[in-house]
Parts: C-alpha cells; sequence; structure tokens
C-alpha cells in the first residue's frame, strides 16, 4: 500500500522519516531544497562535502540527523551527478532510484519536494507528472508499505500537484493501493 499526501507546506515543515534534498555537482555550494535543508541543519551537509565524505556525483548520499531542527527526522542528501550531462527523463529516473534506495535503509515514510535542479528546463508541470507516473509504479512493487509526502508551498504548483496525482493514480494499474491524501 502506498499512502501518498500532498502537503501545502516546505519539506522542513512536514513531519516524516527522511527529507529527500537532491542536487548536482553544479549544485555546490547547496542551493534550492537542499541548500535551504543545509542551512537549517547549521551547514553539516556542506561540512561533510569539504571533508571529501559525500558529493554531488551520482549515487553518493549522506542521511544527516535533524536534531529537532527541523520537522523530519532525517534529510537524506542524495546527488544525481553532473546534470549538464543529463536530461530530464534521466534526472527523474534518478530521483526514483534515491527513492528506492532509502527504503534500502528501512525508510517507509518520507518527503520530498519536486524541484528542477539548476540547468534542467523541463516545466514543472510536466515533471511532477512524469515523477509521479514513474515513482508510484516502482513504489507499488516494494513488498512493504511506504508512506510519501510531497511538499509544495506554491499554492498555483500544489493545485497543479494535486490534480496530477489524482490523474496518475486514478489511470493507472498499481499492482498495490493507493491513497491520496491531499492536506492545506
Amino acid at each position: 500500500m502506498i499512502r501518498l499526501r500532498i502537503e501545502m507546506a516546505l519539506i522542513e515543515n512536514v513531519p516524516s522519516f527522511a527529507a529527500i534534498a537532491y542536487f548536482g555537482e553544479e549544485e555546490i555550494p547547496l542551493r534550492q531544497v537542499a541548500g535551504r535543508l543545509d542551512r537549517l541543519l547549521n551547514g553539516e551537509a556542506s561540512r561533510f562535502i569539504r571533508q571529501g565524505k559525500f558529493s554531488g556525483k551520482w549515487r553518493s548520499q549522506a542521511m544527516i540527523a535533524s536534531r529537532g531542527r527541523i520537522a523530519p527526522r532525517y534529510v537524506l542528501f542524495a546527488g544525481l551527478g553532473k546534470l549538464r550531462t543529463i536530461t530530464t527523463k534521466t534526472h527523474i529516473t534518478r530521483l526514483r532510484d534515491v527513492v528506492l534506495s532509502s527504503l534500502k535503509t528501512s525508510t517507509r515514510n518520507f518527503s520530498l519536494t519536486f524541484s528542477e535542479p539548476d540547468g534542467l528546463t523541463a516545466q514543472y508541470e510536466d515533471t511532477s507528472a512524469e515523477v509521479l507516473g514513474v515513482l508510484l509504479p516502482a513504489l507499488a512493487e516494494q513488498p512493504h508499505d511506504v508512506d510519501l509526502v510531497i511538499c509544495e508551498s506554491n499554492p498555483k504548483r500544489y493545485d497543479h500537484l494535486v490534480e496530477t496525482a489524482e490523474e496518475v493514480i486514478f489511470r493507472s494499474k498499481l499492482k498495490s493501493g493507493v491513497s491520496l491524501e491531499v492536506v492545506l
């Protein structure tokens, strides 16, 4: 069973076991969502990057405890690789792979927000539909229940995201059930 919850909120304000923040090699120093979460965690991810413990390279990841500084208990910072060499489709596939790899760490409750990394130009509407279309079937194949919270603080994007999620869920033929909860 997949419990998909869409919240009109910033990811740092939404309780989950792990928030996923992804970025490319060109986005160091960290920017966008990853940069904001790093600042809220007092620069721990940036310090790990400077120390060489992880980078923006594909499959490079670091799970950092929030210690109550933000609502998620942990933040998984995940590198996507060199953005200038990947397409939007590759970006979406890699995001799916990051989510699936987090399941290997026994994370069953996670949050993310859709942001287009620097250098990729796809429209949010197209990207969100593609991500849901790729991510939900992959999660449905997992042997355990998964709670996924997608955070969107922009009201216009939020409305589109809700419509897209409904369309993807109700048109799909997923092997396991999906519940959709919409939170304002």
